[in-house]
């Protein structure tokens, strides 16, 4: 079975998709369960910067030596090398952080995404039949997703960490983002699938939807980094991708396969 996505096609779904994914923030049962993830989200940061500060030397001795010493010889141009030395350390920093936080996330993530499905469901898509196991084997799959794609992580984490031994630790941080980014997004999306959706259409809809889904988990990832607002977001990128998996779900297996998302129904 082939099904081809038009890029027009999917411009149009993912617009549509984000305006519906604002749109769900609105109700009360969303804003509870954004709450988990933003009390979480909080406590990690504390511990995270608290823990950051006290060994700030670490992140400064991720660059060359040669390039620490001559931020701390004399004259104007090492001190500007200096503080120079220090944003960057901060952003390895702040790049440390949100990978810790990302990961706790995850977990999460594993518990909420079958209830923002249910509530996208019940809310907008009551005439699509879903498909998915049930909660206790989606918890199992996901754990068993998650500890795969985590192992991984840390083996290509420790790759890009062998390069600060040779002065370039910050570099092996920027690659950790892609790293990262595969890691994460891998999960959410897997979570959000299984919950609607069995095994064998979620692989067919990863197959038909490949470029759509990496543009969306882009969007959805870049505000990761944004400090503060990246303690808001897990909700939103789960109603985004929720949206979405039900837009392609809906019209393809379906019994009212002529549905669109733009014909969902809006509670007020």
């Amino acid at each position: 079975m082939k099904i081809n996505i038009k890029p027009n096609y999917a411009r149009t779904i993912i617009t549509q998709c984000f305006k519906q994914a604002w749109h769900s923030l609105r109700y009360r049962y969303i804003l509870l369960l954004s709450f988990l993830p933003f009390c979480c989200s909080i406590l990690l940061w504390v511990v995270v910067i608290t823990l950051s500060i006290t060994h700030f030397d670490w992140f400064l001795h991720q660059f060359p030596s040669i390039w620490i010493n001559y931020a701390l010889s004399e004259g104007i141009l090492p001190k500007i090398s200096y503080y120079l030395l220090i944003f960057f350390a901060t952003i390895s920093l702040v790049l440390c952080g949100v990978v810790l936080v990302g990961i706790c996330m995850s977990i999460i993530n594993a518990f909420l995404a079958p209830l923002v499905v249910q509530f996208v469901h019940k809310t907008y898509y009551p005439y699509i039949r879903l498909n998915a196991p049930n909660f206790m084997e989606s918890l199992r799959l996901s754990s068993m997703l998650l500890l795969k794609t985590l192992l991984k992580f840390i083996i290509f984490s420790l790759g890009c960490y062998l390069l600060s031994f040779i002065g370039l630790g910050f570099i092996g941080l920027i690659l950790g983002i892609f790293v990262y980014f595969q890691f994460y997004c891998k999960n959410l999306n897997h979570d959000i699938g299984i919950s609607i959706m069995s095994k064998d259409s979620y692989k067919l809809f990863l197959q038909t939807n490949r470029l759509p889904l990496i543009a969306i988990n882009i969007f959805i990832f870049i505000p990761l980094y944004i400090p503060v607002l990246n303690c808001f977001i897990a909700t939103w990128q789960m109603l985004v991708l929720t949206h979405y998996m039900f837009a392609w779900y809906g019209e393809n297996h379906s019994n009212e396969a002529n549905a669109y998302i733009e014909d969902a129904v809006i509670v007020e």
